[in-house]
């Protein structure tokens, strides 16, 4: 599910509460710029996937860049925009008494940054 960024307007009028203590721990490579979005997009998963409003982010840890190719390399020569970049992170949240991993990611073309993030995306963090 991809959502634009009036999500996060909708997020905070829905009553969403973000607790942080340090700005953003881990690995991250998203933009200053692209970490609130993100934040909004990884609580309203946690949201749909276990009905938490309270999470706090932990910890963030890059995965990797991917190759662009496939159905993605067809949807922007469609689309004629040029992908830049598309890579993918794990976002770790304590939310409701767990741990849970939630996988974002990132395409990034000449119009904009895609941050893509379900439901589906949230899972048992591991135990280190």
């Amino acid at each position: 599910m991809v959502r634009i960024q009036a999500v996060t307007a909708l997020a905070l009028l829905a009553g969403f509460a973000f607790a942080q203590t340090e700005p953003f721990p881990g690995t991250t490579h998203a933009k200053p710029e692209l970490r609130d979005e993100s934040l909004s997009e990884i609580r309203q998963a946690v949201f749909d996937k276990t009905g938490c409003k309270e999470t706090a982010l932990t910890n963030t840890k890059f995965e990797g860049d991917d190759p662009i190719t496939g159905p993605m390399q067809q949807m922007a020569t469609l689309l004629k925009v040029k992908i830049l970049r598309h890579w993918h992170e794990t976002w770790t949240v304590a939310a409701c008494g767990q741990s849970l991993g939630v996988h974002v990611e990132y395409v990034e073309s000449t119009v904009a940054t895609t941050i893509v993030v379900s439901g589906e995306d949230v899972t048992p963090a591991p135990r280190n």
